[in-house]
């Protein structure tokens, strides 16, 4: 599936109202990044309620500026509204957990501590955030849990969704 100037490479999870994709984005001179898509069910796509809160969900996240966020790179509409979020290389908390119990290792008290204070540090920037005009949002995120969780390579966790 190509998408305004990206290529999906693979359905990487799928919810109640969306589907995410880990994509490519092309520009010129040969620019290249990965990507993650976020776009609304086929199901939803008519749905004028879905389409307000995925886009309501796109302008919140778009004030928002932290290193412990996943940053939304763009909103676009291709037929369908989509949203095309920072790649995090790494893994999600939930499957590092799963992970570790798999392989019967306890993680570090001092990273799981790591994790929890950057994903609360991003929590607490979302939630004091701004309107463009200086209004308080109180956003409130609605899913925290392991799976919305990244954690990158170099340790650095932000939270998504």
């Amino acid at each position: 599936m190509t998408m305004a100037g990206y290529t999906t490479l693979e359905r990487i999870a799928v919810g109640g109202m969306g589907e995410v994709f880990l994509a490519r984005q092309d520009g010129i001179g040969g620019f290249r990044r990965t990507v993650v898509l976020k776009r609304l069910l086929p199901d939803a796509e008519g749905d004028d309620d879905s389409v307000h809160r995925f886009l309501d969900e796109a302008r919140v996240a778009g004030v928002l500026h932290h290193e412990n966020v996943v940053a939304i790179l763009e909103v676009g509409d291709d037929g369908a509204p989509f949203l095309a979020l920072e790649y995090v290389h790494g893994e999600n908390a939930g499957r590092l957990r799963s992970l570790a119990k798999k392989k019967g290792v306890a993680i570090p008290v001092a990273v799981v501590a790591r994790i929890i204070v950057d994903a609360a540090r991003g929590l607490a920037h979302a939630h004091e955030a701004r309107d463009v005009y200086g209004k308080a949002l109180h956003s409130v995120h609605r899913d925290v849990a392991p799976k919305n969780i990244f954690v990158r390579a170099d340790g650095t966790a932000k939270i998504g969704d």
